[in-house]
């Protein structure tokens, strides 16, 4: 005789089928389990934030890379351009990121703003590369890119010859020479990220979506144009352009983006064919702890805060602006 068996007792050295766990017990493992979930997803999840954000970051560098190839073959930049009638940068860059083939499939005797379906350019524009897309943009899709090229602060200039309108980034409607700019190569943004403009959540409407602000009178000042935009509500929007649609356009909102207002501000619109006239077509990424990946001119790649200065983030946007650029980027 054994006597009385405890529960968990090994009995002729095997247990005793009757050993279980109590009620409570099991609760309490339960429990014990849940808070190491608890624990360790928030530190997964940051750390698949952290590769994705890497990954942007690298898609910007091969960027980079195709953007000094360009300039050491032609001794000029890609045209940004603003008008339905140019290709984008990232169309004849093509060649430089290596898809060669995507760019002879491209049909340039068209308007690149044409992308009627079915139409010449549907293989190229629904290519999907996986270089034009950021992954920590969930709902981007084929015929999307969340990278753009700066045209600056939003100031237009007229060129030397007074006959048309050009702008101050490193891209513009006009041929830019790596010599013209005149900032630092080292302190000028070239290319940021973009949230496609896909409708809802709420946070996406408001670094995505458009809208036009109030239009009697204009706004005559950059400070009252950002105090307007930012209060208009994004809940019944009027019909605008998506961001980074059709990223063979060489336009404002589809492959270029301005320095008007910091990064992850509202977009909006002033009142097209009246003086002055502004439009915010601003940076901006679901990355966590706020801000975007930028790609300066000189090919190197940095996260910035969107808590950088307005003034600050207004002159790394230029190439000739003539602002010393003396504090640090946060």
């Amino acid at each position: 005789m054994h006597g009385r068996i405890r529960r968990g007792e090994l009995v002729n050295d095997r247990w005793d089928p009757r050993a279980g766990l109590t009620l409570i017990e099991l609760l309490v493992v339960i429990s014990i389990i849940g808070l190491l979930i608890a624990l360790v997803l928030p530190a997964v999840q940051a750390s698949r934030e952290a590769a994705r954000r890497m990954q942007c970051a690298n898609n910007l560098k091969q960027f980079g890379i195709a953007i000094l190839g360009y300039e050491s073959t032609y001794r000029v930049l890609p045209i940004g351009s603003s008008s339905g009638n140019t290709y984008s940068l990232h169309a004849v860059l093509l060649p430089y990121l290596d898809q060669r083939p995507l760019y002879d499939a491209l049909n340039m005797s068209i308007r690149s703003s044409d992308v009627s379906l079915p139409g010449p350019n549907e293989t190229t524009i629904y290519a999907g590369l996986n270089v034009f897309v950021c992954p920590s943009d969930p709902l981007v899709e084929s015929l999307n890119t969340n990278y753009a090229g700066s045209l600056g602060d939003g100031r237009p200039q007229v060129t030397p010859e007074g006959r048309r309108i050009a702008f101050n980034g490193v891209f513009s409607d006009d041929t830019i020479r790596l010599a013209m700019i005149k900032d630092g190569l080292s302190t000028t943004v070239a290319m940021s990220e973009f949230l496609v403009g896909t409708p809802p959540p709420q946070v996406r409407q408001l670094r995505s979506l458009f809208v036009f602000v109030g239009n009697d009178p204009p706004a005559q000042t950059l400070t009252e144009f950002e105090a307007r935009c930012r209060v208009q509500s994004r809940v019944n929007l009027p019909s605008a352009p998506l961001k980074g649609e059709f990223w063979t356009i060489g336009r404002v909102p589809y492959s270029l983006y301005n320095h008007v207002l910091p990064i992850n501000a509202p977009n909006c619109y002033g009142v097209p064919g009246t003086r002055p006239y502004w439009a915010a077509t601003p940076a901006s990424s679901l990355h966590s702890g706020g801000g975007a990946s930028c790609l300066f001119a000189d090919g190197h790649v940095r996260f910035v805060s969107e808590r950088v200065n307005p003034d600050l983030w207004r002159a790394v946007g230029t190439r000739n602006g003539g602002e010393v650029v003396s504090d640090e980027l946060p």
